[in-house]
């Protein structure tokens, strides 16, 4: 597929395999049980990346050059500053060389990114925390279910069955999810005066 790429032929790559898809698209489209949960080029998607950088002798032209290239705090010898994410590979050896013109000792250059994967499973974090009816499930599943059910089925690994739970809702939980059916209720409310059914 990637000699395809520098011959404009489009390609709709249908995968699980995030590695394959962070080294192989441009574009990406997230979905969670059917839905667009996210979309856009993995630039957006995975948003700023963060340079950790370990340093002695800064001086304020040093402090002017790191805050020139992004947001960046200090934490004890260590600087941490957030890299643009149109960068082209270019800000890192040169922000390092102006450091060491400047006079500024580098002992260490740690860059990071998020990876899809992380960000995926925020993602999909996110939208299962937003609708809240698979704890619900587990939860009723939990008040009903025999004890001896967790033991036949392995215990604690029972997460993969959807008829099995191995604890009962937290209050916070249950808090959240009054809260979100009462979210549901008020607009179903509003929709209905407003006549927008």
């Amino acid at each position: 597929m990637l000699h395809l790429k520098p011959q404009g032929v489009a390609v709709l790559l249908n995968s699980h395999l995030i590695g394959e898809v962070e080294r192989v698209c441009d574009r990406v489209v997230i979905l969670d049980r059917g839905r667009v949960a996210a979309q856009g080029s993995l630039a957006e998607l995975l948003g700023l990346r963060e340079l950790r950088l370990q340093l002695t002798g800064l001086t304020p032209a040093a402090r002017a050059r790191l805050a020139a290239t992004g947001k960046w705090e200090q934490e004890g010898e260590w600087s941490i500053v957030a890299l643009p994410a149109d960068d082209v590979g270019t800000a890192v050896p040169d922000l390092v060389a102006d450091l060491v013109a400047l006079g500024v000792r580098v002992h260490a250059v740690e860059p990071g990114r998020i990876s899809l994967e992380e960000r995926l499973l925020g993602i999909l974090r996110v939208t299962r925390m937003l609708l809240p009816t698979d704890g619900l499930w587990r939860g009723a599943m939990h008040g009903f279910q025999d004890p001896s059910a967790l033991v036949a089925f392995g215990g604690a690994d029972v997460q993969a069955f959807p008829f099995l739970s191995v604890a009962p809702l937290t209050a916070s939980y249950l808090a959240w999810v009054a809260v979100w059916v009462a979210m549901v209720w008020g607009l179903a409310a509003v929709s209905y005066v407003r006549k927008d059914l």
